[in-house]
């Protein structure tokens, strides 16, 4: 009796084998994205620009990082659809030096204060809908590729925090962001592909891409002397099982 089931099940587990190593053309997988984001500015009007200056000296890199899932389809083995559901954090920093407070009624000495350091960090957060078409060819163990798409995307929270260094002490402060950004946005993006495949049915994608928000991040109440939009560089790890 347990040598039947045994054997069954054996050939259960054959059966199975045997129809995942089709090739339908489905695929499902998991990501995570990590990269930097630097804040473009466009649409200058010229009382905003001395803020623009500013903005631009005291600005650097910042970091986003994003997480989620896909189905795909392929067609003719080289063309494929994807669409999945992902969380998206955009980031900038921004640090300003020597940063006195007093009183500058004084003609000779001007502000009193000793120069401290404020460091400031934006951070928008998104659920977006990918949409992507991608080609692939394989090339001896690997496969290579491209694809580019579009994800509309929801804003679920945006937050502004400062940190003030004054003597070594820090002071901490954060403030809600989300009734000055907009609630919507259209992210943009495009890459390369890189597949290992692993077995029949897995595979690991490797994905350098660019990605861009097409609308403006604030509204225009917020920010009515110029728009500014993300603009990020990075690389995307992919978990896939093909069906």
């Amino acid at each position: 009796m347990k040598k039947s089931i045994a054997f069954g099940f054996f050939l259960c587990v054959i059966g199975f084998s045997n129809v995942c190593a089709q090739d339908t053309g489905w695929e499902t997988g998991v990501n995570i994205n990590l990269g930097g984001t630097h804040n473009l500015i466009t649409n200058i009007k010229p009382t905003g620009q001395e803020f623009v200056n500013i903005i631009q000296k005291n600005e650097f890199l910042g970091w986003q990082y994003s997480a989620g899932f896909y189905g795909r389809k392929f067609f003719k083995k080289n063309y494929g659809i994807e669409v999945g559901l992902q969380y998206t954090s955009f980031g900038l920093q921004r640090r300003i030096d020597n940063v006195s407070f007093g009183s500058d009624i004084d003609p000779i000495n001007g502000f009193t204060g000793k120069p401290n350091t404020l460091k400031s960090s934006y951070r928008h957060n998104y659920f977006e809908l990918p949409i992507r078409f991608v080609f692939k060819k394989e090339i001896k163990k690997v496969e290579l590729g491209f694809f580019t798409g579009l994800a509309p995307a929801v804003l679920t929270h945006s937050y502004y925090r400062t940190v003030f260094i004054e003597d070594k002490k820090r002071t901490v402060g954060k403030e809600n962001y989300t009734q000055f950004s907009n609630d919507f946005n259209l992210i943009a993006d495009l890459g390369l592909l890189l597949r290992i495949n692993i077995t029949n049915n897995l595979a690991i994608d490797i994905k350098p891409n660019f990605r861009a928000t097409v609308l403006p991040t604030y509204s225009e109440d917020t920010s009515p002397y110029f728009q500014e939009r993300f603009l990020n560089l990075g690389i995307t790890a992919s978990g896939v099982w093909k069906f």
